[in-house]
């Protein structure tokens, strides 16, 4: 009898133990449910939409990803979003006493999100917000092929990331769009043509045929000689990574009729090999609180940014002087040898 305690002691421990696993399960015992992770390597296309009935839709052509069927999407916001479609597990069922609540949070606010792969459904659930503790997502599955949700909500989390996932299901088409301008190796381009509108004499032109072989221009396309060509390389390399900041607010946007007609600052156009063209017209903007210079006067336009049409889309965009100032230098700069 002695012997035998022990193992009583452990079938009450293990029992015990099983009581607890199953209290944690919850109820439900359906675990498709609870899984809302898929591989992400299979996914081609994403649609979300959240309770106002903002919408994007990620679909993936020849390897890339496209925002509406329009533009690149970011790199940074798809990656974190792949990652959480492929990460995210089932934490804990919502207790029945919160689910009432929890339910009414996710009609208020939520994102639903679709997922297919090769043009069928794969999953769809609903995203609201953050768990208690903030640790956590609470999230409700829906039948892809019937519509109908699941009774119970659960909580979700990524393991080893602190934080909710709402913020990385993003509805808004314009914080999904790529913010690169330009991004071309030096091999790849064909010409760059910059204008200043405003001192015409500091516009130039470079053409690049292969083999370490540069034509340059002056602003009335007069071609000339004695060009730092090492200062011509330098320059060319500056356009491997260059993007604008943010699409310009509503109210900005309703100046955008009268930049059209107004002289820009200055003008970026290049082209590629494969006659390929990005184009950038940049408009200096008034600050956006009164400012002075060392003299005390009131400053006439932002020091730090500035409005851009790119690409000849009729929004307006904000870019800063310390990204593109780099390319905006005047064309004696080609004509000063390094001391």
């Amino acid at each position: 009898m002695k012997n035998a305690k022990p193992i009583i002691i452990l079938v009450l421990l293990a029992a015990i133990a099983g009581v607890l696993y199953i209290m944690n399960q919850g109820s439900d015992s359906d675990l498709e449910n609870r899984e809302f992770s898929v591989d992400a390597s299979k996914v081609d296309k994403i649609f979300l939409v959240n309770e106002t009935q903002q919408q994007v839709t990620l679909t993936k052509v020849d390897g890339e990803w496209l925002v509406n069927n329009k533009y690149k999407a970011r790199k940074d916001a798809l990656k974190n979003l792949l990652e959480t479609l492929t990460q995210v597990q089932w934490r804990n069922t919502v207790p029945k006493k919160q689910e009432e609540a929890v339910f009414k949070n996710l009609i208020s606010k939520h994102v639903k999100v679709e997922i297919y792969s090769e043009g069928k459904p794969i999953k769809f659930y609903f995203v609201g917000g953050a768990s208690q503790d903030g640790k956590g997502t609470f999230m409700l599955q829906q039948d892809p092929n019937t519509g109908e949700n699941h009774p119970k909500p659960y909580v979700t989390y990524i393991p080893g990331f602190e934080g909710y996932l709402t913020p990385r299901f993003i509805c808004e088409e314009h914080l999904w769009r790529d913010r690169v301008v330009f991004q071309y190796d030096k091999d790849e381009l064909k010409e760059i043509e910059v204008n200043y509108p405003q001192a015409p004499k500091n516009g130039f032109k470079i053409q690049y045929s292969g083999n370490n072989e540069f034509h340059f221009f002056d602003y009335q396309g007069k071609e000339v000689q004695g060009f730092d060509t090492l200062r011509i390389k330098q320059y060319m390399l500056n356009y491997k990574s260059i993007s604008y900041e943010a699409m310009a607010t509503q109210k900005a946007q309703g100046i955008a009729d009268s930049l059209h007609n107004a002289t820009p600052y200055y003008t970026i156009k290049c082209t590629d090999k494969n006659g390929n063209v990005d184009e950038i017209i940049a408009h200096r903007r008034k600050p956006m609180k009164l400012e002075y210079d060392i003299n005390g006067d009131p400053l006439k336009y932002d020091t730090d940014r500035l409005f851009a049409f790119i690409n000849g889309q009729e929004n307006l965009f904000v870019i800063q002087y310390f990204v593109f100032d780099k390319l905006t230098v005047p064309y004696l700069w080609f004509f000063e040898k390094e001391s």
